[in-house]
């Protein structure tokens, strides 16, 4: 086998996350951070957020703190505990509110209630509730300060009415924020030693339908190349021997790669090696012309193609 791949184009020389080593031998990227994006109104501190799966098997799932004021109940800002791996696509920031709490008060004051359990109580929550005697919590009353030890939640001054406290005496915590939106994704660089947690190296993206499955994946991670047109690649379906063919609709035991010139065609590679590939014409970019035909043999980069010398290949 001529020209055989470089390993550095495959996911097998990265070593994980920051956490963890178990996923070590795949592609795709970690994620350094989130922008703000929209902030919101309302949240309580009890906020959490969860970020998407990763793309690829075996990856590791990132995990966010989210930063809320506690006057105002915005946003202000997502920050990354576990980096995570093994991420292709944009991965998505959820936001989960504190779950409704509902207690029942011993006493009250105009301005708080005191209940068994300050357990899920988070400053900023909308508080609510009436009982008899005229009991009742005003519109637009937040807990703005719990004291865990007397069990004293403290409400928007002037926003209780005290009443007769009895065995209905009901007080339900809501966190009731909304508008919330992460901003833009930001992923961990490269730092260029091989063998480190961080090494972020990028893998040829391709798309695989291994033998023994039931459908194509739009992400597979080459494992090993076997020639210049079979390799062993992995995806959510596990791991098998692929060839490399030129159609968008893939069968059992083939893949594919998707080559662009700087026109914006694109090619798929019928073969590959660590200089060159072959392509085969796929899709026209509106009336711009091919700079290749197809049979032809091309040198690639991951970079920017140049104008009738390279085409890129997508990496991930």
């Amino acid at each position: 086998m001529a020209r055989a791949l470089n390993k550095k184009y495959f996911g097998n020389r990265n070593i994980g996350s920051i956490s963890t080593t178990a996923d070590n031998g795949i592609g795709g990227k970690s994620i350094a951070g989130f922008s703000l994006g929209t902030a919101g109104t309302h949240y309580s501190l009890g906020l959490t957020a969860t970020i998407s799966a990763p793309d690829i098997v075996e990856g590791v799932s990132a995990t966010v703190t989210v930063g809320v004021n506690s006057t105002t109940g915005a946003i202000t800002g997502y920050t990354i505990v576990e980096t995570g791996s093994g991420y292709i696509t944009t991965p998505t920031v959820t936001l989960v509110p504190a779950p409704t709490k509902t207690y029942l008060i011993s006493t009250a004051t105009t301005s708080s209630v005191t209940v068994p359990s300050t357990d899920g109580i988070f400053i900023g929550m909308l508080v609510s509730g009436s009982w008899t005697g005229g009991g009742t919590i005003g519109s637009s009353a937040y807990v703005t300060a719990i004291n865990t030890t007397t069990k004293v939640v403290t409400v928007t001054t002037g926003k209780v009415t005290v009443g007769t406290i009895d065995s209905t005496s009901n007080v339900t915590f809501t966190d009731t924020g909304s508008g919330g939106v992460a901003g833009t994704v930001s992923y961990v660089v490269d730092n260029g030693i091989v063998g480190t947690v961080g090494s972020e190296e990028l893998a040829i993206y391709c798309s695989a339908f291994l033998p023994t499955a039931s459908q194509a994946r739009n992400y597979c991670d080459i494992i090993k190349q076997v020639s210049g047109r079979r390799y062993k690649v992995q995806n959510a379906d596990g791991n098998g021997i692929c060839q490399l063919t030129a159609g968008s609709s893939l069968a059992a035991g083939q893949m594919s790669i998707i080559a662009t010139d700087s026109s914006g065609n694109t090619y798929f590679v019928t073969k590959l090696t660590n200089h060159l590939v072959l392509l085969t014409q796929y899709t026209q970019n509106g009336s711009n012309a091919w700079e290749f035909s197809t049979g032809q043999s091309v040198r690639w980069t991951f970079s920017s193609a140049t104008k009738n010398m390279t085409v890129n290949i997508n990496n991930a």
